[in-house]
């Protein structure tokens, strides 16, 4: 479908909504951290917007995955996920994922990081926002490096143990998808 016309209807710092306007009469609404010149529906390109990195980390024999406990804004509550965070200027995605694991996790020895997808989105429906998805393995902890107003704090779980674990609990979008993928693919390979 052609976009007819593009509407900025906010002007703010890191998030904006737009109207698209379509040839077919379809008027819609959506939000991006994009400017109305590079945005997906327009461009028909997604570049990531962030990264989602699933860390474990070995400690006395066992597997751990490594979850965030963060509170959000939008929703007003603490929300379990993954380290996750915004590629910046000038910054590759695997740069990114680092510079998140070391702010949020204290992680100061990476021993792998793999990319596990690239760009996908969201939450389609609502905004072109998208993100790349790693796999890390932690060698070495330090301190978190939180920016001023970050609530996150950071838990190891022992892969077996993670669906007892995040029973009752508020979870990001990814969370709530990899994690019993996770588990059932190491359980499997044990």
């Amino acid at each position: 479908m052609k976009i007819k016309k593009i509407e900025k209807q906010t002007s703010n710092k890191f998030l904006n909504l737009y109207r698209l306007y379509y040839e077919n009469g379809t008027v819609w609404d959506m939000s991006s951290r994009n400017s109305e010149h590079s945005l997906v529906a327009k461009t028909n390109s997604a570049k990531a917007d962030a990264v989602v990195i699933i860390p474990y980390v070995v400690e006395n024999k066992k597997t751990k995955i490594i979850l965030t406990k963060e509170f959000r804004y939008p929703i007003n509550d603490y929300v379990w996920g993954f380290p996750a965070g915004l590629v910046d200027e000038g910054e590759t995605e695997e740069e990114s994922a680092l510079r998140e694991l070391k702010e949020e996790i204290g992680a100061e020895k990476v021993s792998k990081i793999t990319k596990l997808t690239d760009a996908c989105f969201s939450s389609e429906g609502m905004t072109d926002e998208s993100s790349v998805v790693f796999e890390a393995t932690i060698e070495k902890f330090g301190k978190q490096n939180l920016q001023e107003k970050e609530d996150i704090k950071f838990f190891k779980v022992e892969i077996e143990k993670v669906l007892d674990f995040i029973k009752n609990k508020k979870l990001s979008v990814k969370a709530a998808i990899y994690l019993p993928l996770v588990y059932r693919i190491y359980c499997k390979n044990k």
